[in-house]
């Protein structure tokens, strides 16, 4: 939104950098309270959002905040997948779609 209303670009990266920071830091604490794989795989996800937009942030190019950026969504939706698996095994009956 920064960007879009003309904010100078060196404060839009530092916002996105700020909220991948804030995204890490809840990770931190949902891995704090309850530990398992699909949280930790979406942290991961997250330090690697914060990696490239930190990147980013100090004016590097984009090809190189990019992969932590493919990284970060790569991760996240292996993350979602696991805890997605994680339930339906824990689903009681058989599980129909149709």
């Amino acid at each position: 939104m920064a960007l879009l209303i003309g904010l100078p670009a060196t404060l839009a990266r530092g916002l996105i950098a700020a909220g991948s920071l804030a995204l890490v830091g809840i990770f931190a604490d949902i891995n704090r309270r309850q530990l398992n794989w699909p949280h930790v795989v979406m942290g991961i996800g997250a330090l690697s959002w914060l990696v490239g937009n930190g990147l980013w942030a100090l004016g590097r190019p984009v090809y190189q905040a990019a992969p932590w950026w493919v990284g970060f969504l790569v991760l996240t939706i292996a993350g979602v997948r696991l805890e997605l698996a994680r339930l339906l095994l824990l689903w009681p009956g058989p599980v129909s779609w149709w």
